[in-house]
């Protein structure tokens, strides 16, 4: 068995293989879908396995910057992990996974986001991670103002719409045609069998929010649809879900809200709308602890807080000092610690709560349009 990065020629086979792994009739191609997966120029990041030459094993790997406040963390995203049937239960995964880890690490990346969570990641310490409040919408209670229209996305609001984006503090760094690619990919939203539809909320003749909604086939009996990305005035994304909610004919709209977006999380409390605690999408595996820290220092540094260090001693466990302070935790914790905003842990919580000015660090929404 050969485990190595796929080359351009082999594209179309991953595709394939995927496709029969995850895509039915109705869906379309996990190569439409997935563009920076899939694409000529970038299906040489991902890896697999070949039997005789043949690719009976693949996982998409795509590179990423995401950014939380001044800071910009070097990120990998993992998916379309599949593997032929007749070469199921055989480790291939987890060698090629091995492989990939290994890959990461020289790349100068710090984080790995992975889109699953079956025992093959979760054994090797990818672990769930931050918290999301997620609600049913299904107010349609628009209070129209005489200074804004909302209408669907035209093609010549891209460049406002980027603007607007590029103001989030945390969030995927994303390009004008990164923005455009992926709402026109659909990545999550065509794995929930749903389309894409763009709201702009257009004041003074300029695009002030938008929203990027998954929306089901009207013939469907249930009419449930899902916020994928958003960018704006909280405020105007509340009129954004209830004009939806009557244009679209939908019962409710499924909203995530990271902990750090705490504005739309009032407005939406405010209009009663009902919510549950999770898990951000998928795990995360801190691939090196010391480079996580680096990357993120301007931000701590806007913080004002003294320099943490840590580092791995062993697979499992990771060294966390301070200036007042040295303790060594398991790598699940240690991933709690950083990014859980009420982590289950007692002895966790007590010592997050010595960094309590800059933990948890805040992290966008993985299953964004950036899902892969």
């Amino acid at each position: 068995m050969e485990i190595r990065q796929l080359e351009e020629h082999e594209r179309q086979v991953a595709i394939e293989l995927s496709d029969k792994t995850f895509r039915n009739h109705q869906q379309k191609s996990m190569g439409e879908a997935f563009p920076f997966i899939f694409s000529q120029s970038t299906i040489g990041q991902s890896f697999g396995a070949f039997h005789n030459g043949e690719l009976v094993s693949f996982m998409g790997l795509v590179p990423s910057v995401i950014k939380i406040g001044e800071a910009r963390l070097n990120v990998f995203s993992l998916g379309s992990v599949c593997t032929a049937e007749d070469f199921r239960k055989k480790g291939i995964a987890s060698q090629i996974l091995e492989r990939v880890f290994e890959y990461i690490d020289s790349s100068d990346a710090s984080l790995l986001l992975v889109s699953g969570d079956r025992s093959l990641y979760t054994r090797v310490n990818c672990c769930h991670f931050g918290s999301v409040s997620k609600f049913n919408v299904q107010f349609e209670n628009i209070h129209e103002k005489s200074d804004s229209q909302i209408r669907e996305l035209q093609k010549e609001d891209l460049f406002q719409m980027n603007q607007i984006a590029q103001q989030r503090l945390i969030s995927y760094d994303q390009s004008v045609t990164d923005l455009q690619t992926m709402i026109h990919a659909e990545a999550f939203a065509s794995c929930l069998n749903l389309t894409h539809k763009t709201l702009i909320l257009d004041k003074d003749n300029k695009v002030s929010s938008f929203l990027v909604l998954g929306v089901p086939d009207r013939q469907r009996r249930e009419q449930k649809g899902k916020m994928i990305e958003w960018a704006g005035n909280p405020n105007e994304i509340k009129d954004l879900l209830s004009y939806a909610i009557k244009a679209y004919d939908l019962e409710e709209i499924e909203v995530a809200v990271p902990w750090h977006e705490q504005l739309l999380e009032n407005e939406l409390k405010g209009s009663g709308s009902t919510f549950t605690l999770e898990k951000n999408e998928g795990t995360i595996y801190i691939i090196n602890p010391e480079r996580f820290l680096k990357q993120l220092n301007p931000y701590l540094k806007s913080k004002h807080f003294e320099p943490i260090e840590c580092k791995y001693t062993d697979r499992e466990h990771i060294q966390v000092s301070s200036t007042n302070m040295t303790t060594t935790i398991h790598s699940k914790d240690f991933v709690s610690f950083v990014f859980d905003s009420q982590p289950n842990n007692p002895e966790i919580l007590e010592l997050q709560n010595d960094f309590r000015d800059i933990l948890p660090i805040p992290f966008p929404y993985t299953a964004g349009l950036n899902f892969i």
